[in-house]
């Protein structure tokens, strides 16, 4: 008489009659999670190191939610060591939600959802900057590579102070911190994510450690105000505008423009120095 039994069954009399190994674990699903970079970096030279700025695309295609572990930089010629990690609350202060521009608090990519991770890369003066860069993502311990991005090289103007006289103080400088309007400025032009002033400084007069005296929506009341602004090199006038009236001094929910902020109205009054080799100087 013949017996049939069920192939899991087979499986384990098999296993009973004799010792075998155990089976192999199906490899995990792939982390789901798109890496864009929009935006290839220009390395530029700042007090004996030199910096690469750009922002980091994610987007999460799993239907459930993932926990932003830690993002690798990584040189693809020399992979072995990356040349910056970042993690913990540094990578807390990077990150943003693309929604509404507030910290992803805690590191949570929702299934769907996008965040902008803002990119800064240190490297010291003797070091040489890779032509290619590529990123290691690790989210809820799943790995995902690529985000590969070249890097320019091109040699960038040297520019004098566009402001004359002492206590000058270059607020809001290019870095990474979390309450920089500038860096953090994204709008959607043409169909694309820009910043257009990535790279924007607020130039502002202190004196005994304030930047205004008196009444602070007052702009007579501001230190700077008034004061000559100096090209910053030898270059050509190739757009300017006047006449747009002038706000009221304010922060956050303080602030009240003067006319409705559009895409035409943003730039405000401005005049823009046309470097040469494709580098311009924008106020």
């Amino acid at each position: 008489m013949r017996f049939r039994f069920p192939l899991h069954m087979v499986i384990a009399l098999i296993c009973i009659a004799a010792p075998c190994q155990q089976l192999p674990k199906p490899a995990p699903f792939p982390l789901q999670m798109e890496t864009r970079i929009p935006f290839a970096p220009t390395a530029f030279p700042s007090e004996g190191h030199t910096y690469l700025f750009y922002e980091m695309h994610l987007t999460n295609f799993m239907p459930s939610s993932v926990s932003l572990d830690r993002i690798e930089v990584i040189n693809p010629d020399l992979p072995a060591q990356p040349i910056a990690v970042f993690e913990g609350q540094r990578l807390q202060s990077m990150t943003v939600l693309l929604t509404s521009g507030k910290p992803a608090v805690p590191l949570q990519v929702a299934g769907g959802q996008t965040v902008i991770v803002f990119m800064s890369i240190e490297f010291d003066g003797t070091a040489k900057v890779p032509e290619r860069l590529a990123h290691r993502v690790v989210a809820s311990g799943l790995a995902a590579e690529g985000a590969i991005v070249e890097t320019h090289h091109t040699p960038l103007q040297v520019l004098g102070p566009p402001v004359e006289g002492p206590s000058w103080i270059a607020d809001d400088a290019p870095d990474s911190d979390p309450d920089n309007h500038h860096r953090r400025g994204v709008h959607v032009l043409n169909g694309q994510p820009v910043i257009d002033e990535r790279y924007a400084i607020d130039w502002q007069r202190v004196q005994n450690g304030a930047t205004s005296s008196g009444d602070p929506t007052n702009k007579n009341s501001y230190f700077s105000y008034g004061k000559p602004v100096l090209a910053v090199a030898d270059a050509r006038v190739i757009a300017t505008r006047d006449g747009l009236p002038e706000n009221i001094p304010g922060h956050g929910n303080a602030f009240h423009p003067a006319i409705p902020i559009t895409l035409d109205t943003i730039p405000g009054n401005f005049i823009t120095l046309d470097l040469g080799h494709g580098q311009y100087a924008y106020g």
